[in-house]
């Protein structure tokens, strides 16, 4: 399925249409403004974005490979409530690598954290790459 046909079909989905209310009543209005951006904000709308948008560059490994937010977590408000306050140094995770964004599967991890657990599965920054070095061969 192609970009555009996925998306045409998601834009007719209650998920897609149940995002976009939420969007535009209360996270474009105080997004707007500076003093809601915050680090958990960001993390929030990094997550809807490669979630939910086929333009986004990282679209094809998360919602393109069937990765959803919660509908709950559509809504910044309810995402703050499960998540709390971002700890200094660190990025929203999921803790199944396969499962959606929903509370109980996501925590905020920092960058070492993250790659102790992407080496115990098994898995290297390689994988997710798209150039080669010579010691690929």
């Amino acid at each position: 399925m192609t970009r555009q046909e996925y998306m045409k079909k998601y834009k007719q989905s209650p998920e897609y249409k149940a995002y976009r209310k939420n969007y535009n009543q209360s996270s474009r209005r105080k997004a707007s403004s500076k003093k809601y951006m915050t680090p958990e904000r960001n993390s929030w709308a990094a997550m809807i974005q490669r979630c939910t948008k086929p333009n986004s560059k990282s679209w094809m490994r998360y919602g393109g490979a069937g990765i959803t937010v919660c509908e709950r977590w559509l809504q910044f408000e309810n995402f703050l409530v499960d998540m709390g306050k971002r700890p200094e140094g660190t990025t929203l995770s999921r803790l199944a690598d396969s499962g959606n964004y929903q509370p109980g599967n996501c925590t905020w991890h920092t960058r070492k954290e993250q790659w102790t657990e992407r080496r115990k599965k098994g898995t290297n920054a390689r994988e997710h790459s798209t150039t080669q070095t010579p010691s690929d061969f």
